[in-house]
């Protein structure tokens, strides 16, 4: 009996010390792969100040297309609060300010437009390339950007007084409202003037 017992004893150590030896050469499961996004990740920026020669005048046509923009939108706007008070702005900001854009970018072949690191309208999110420059909203007078078949130019909005109507940390009801309504994601509330509001970027083809 004693040695039934002890082999029956062996074999229940000798199957617990193969579990063991199983369980210790097991691998740790390897985590998934983050997903493909397609997109190569975000290349450096170079200060505008210190552009290479090379890109100088990309970046002049960057400049003028950034002019026009601002031009044509701020005109669009003052005709629009003149007419109905800042609630009419809204609709000019979400219904034009991309047509607007197209229409700069067929007369100039310059890509040209307008993103934050807290967007009002989410078609306006970063290029691929500005990406991690306007989330972080690291601080700078402009960048550019050699993206090989074209230069990308980022430069900073700051918030100009008469913005904080929309913008600004108190709002008037009734044009909270519309904001609402219209952006119920919004995230560019709270400014004050001077502000980091967002950036002016644009994608110029090489020639």
């Amino acid at each position: 009996m004693t040695s039934v017992l002890t082999r029956s004893v062996s074999r229940a150590c000798f199957a617990l010390v193969l579990l063991g030896s199983a369980l210790g050469c097991k691998k740790t499961p390897t985590p998934p792969a983050a997903p493909n996004t397609g997109q190569p990740p975000s290349p450096k920026g170079v200060p505008l100040a210190s552009a290479p020669e090379a890109l100088q005048g990309a970046v002049k046509l960057a400049d003028a297309a950034f002019a026009a923009l601002k031009a044509t939108l701020g005109a669009r706007l003052k005709v629009a609060i003149t007419a109905g008070g800042p609630v009419s702005a809204i609709a000019v900001c979400q219904e034009e300010a991309a047509s607007l854009a197209r229409t700069i970018e067929k007369e100039s072949h310059v890509s040209v437009g307008r993103t934050s690191q807290r967007l009002r309208n989410p078609s306006n999110s970063p290029p691929w390339w500005a990406e991690q420059t306007v989330l972080s909203a690291t601080p700078s007078d402009g960048l550019v950007f050699d993206l090989g078949a074209s230069v990308g130019v980022l430069r900073p909005i700051r918030l100009e007084a008469v913005c904080t109507t929309c913008h600004g940390k108190e709002l008037d009801p009734a044009l909270a409202a519309e904001l609402a309504r219209r952006y119920p994601a919004d995230q560019a509330t709270g400014f004050a003037e001077g502000d980091l509001r967002g950036y002016f970027w644009a994608d110029v083809p090489k020639t």
